[in-house]
């Protein structure tokens, strides 16, 4: 009995700490092409994207953000695309 309080306890331990971590950016960018600004969110944090270069390649967008989230970001520069982000 004490082996499954123990694993249920390290199994609730993971579920805590695997939660999702807010990223905050601040970025200002005119004109720039998705695939630039892609890049220089990589650059800024964890993240990397996976993607056909094709499908970004007339893709312009502008914009300033300060400290905002980086979901936010993503919904705010696909909103006009037909691209999305899982």
């Amino acid at each position: 009995m004490k082996k499954y309080v123990l694993i249920l306890l390290l199994f609730n331990f993971c579920l805590t700490y695997a939660q999702k971590e807010e990223t905050t950016l601040s970025l200002t960018f005119e004109d720039s092409g998705l695939k630039s600004i892609l890049d220089r969110i990589e650059q800024k944090t964890d993240y990397q994207f996976f993607y056909v270069a094709a499908w970004l390649e007339d893709i312009k967008i502008s914009g300033s953000y300060q400290d905002i989230e980086l979901e936010e970001l993503l919904v705010i520069i696909f909103n006009e695309t037909l691209l999305n982000f899982k």
